[in-house]
């Protein structure tokens, strides 16, 4: 029994049930090495017990591996949200560590409002998943 209770409890450390907290400051873009500095554009995410983190949501596109679950920080909060039933705003010209052109947000609404204050032209709102065909 206590073979077993030992499996189990190992199995149990190495899994994630959800996003792990990212620290700014003291973590690393999993792609580029930099610090994240602003948890705003931060995301990050989960393959088996591997967790990888990133300072931007376009290095995370570019990295992440199919199959992978995939978080993003709510740009309105900080909060970490499954990516898959998020909304974003892409625009070349936010200033987006990396040269990065996306930011997320958990509602449509506030993506749409974000738009509209302060992107400039050639911002487009648009689903998670339709962005992440590209990839």
């Amino acid at each position: 029994m206590k073979a077993f209770s030992g499996v189990a409890i190992a199995l149990l450390v190495g899994c994630h049930a959800g996003p792990e907290p990212i620290s700014v400051g003291v973590d690393s873009c999993a792609r580029c090495g930099m610090l994240i500095s602003d948890v705003r554009f931060a995301a990050e995410y989960l393959e088996g017990s591997r967790v990888a983190k990133f300072d931007s949501l376009d290095e995370l596109r570019d990295t992440a591996p199919k199959g992978a679950t995939l978080y993003a920080s709510d740009f309105a909060t900080g909060g970490l949200v499954a990516l898959s039933g998020m909304t974003l705003v892409v625009d070349p010209k936010l200033p987006i560590p990396m040269g990065g052109t996306t930011v997320a947000f958990a509602t449509r609404q506030e993506a749409e409002g974000f738009a509209e204050r302060h992107a400039a032209d050639g911002c487009r709102v648009v689903p998670a998943a339709e962005w992440l065909q590209g990839r």
